[in-house]
């Protein structure tokens, strides 16, 4: 019974290695992920995504192609259907309107 003792403490030393180890690829996988956050960040500040159009919301409706009489449906003469609609909500969870492409009832 002499190796009880022995192998027991091979145990307990093999199970901290493997402990400390775990917790420095964990640690340094939580590193990596905020290195890349910090990086996109930064990156992304002075070069936000091209699709992004500032506009003056307060100004919007006065010229241009939102003003009153050109807002609503219209029938374009090649048969296209264009629809203008300023809606309050710019970033709200829906981004399209729907339009029914052909007459109702």
């Amino acid at each position: 019974m002499a190796l009880a003792p022995n192998t027991d403490e091979r145990a307990i030393a093999l199970s901290h290695t493997l402990e400390r180890r775990w917790g420095l690829a964990m640690g340094g996988i939580v590193v990596l992920l905020f290195a890349v956050i910090i990086y996109t960040a930064l990156h992304y500040r002075p070069h936000p995504p091209s699709s992004v159009e500032p506009m003056d919301s307060v100004r919007l409706q006065l010229s241009g192609e939102f003003t009153e009489a050109n807002l609503g449906t219209r029938t374009e003469a090649d048969g296209s259907v264009t629809v203008r609609v300023v809606a309050h909500q710019w970033s709200g969870p829906s981004r399209h309107v729907r339009a029914c492409a052909r007459d109702r009832p």
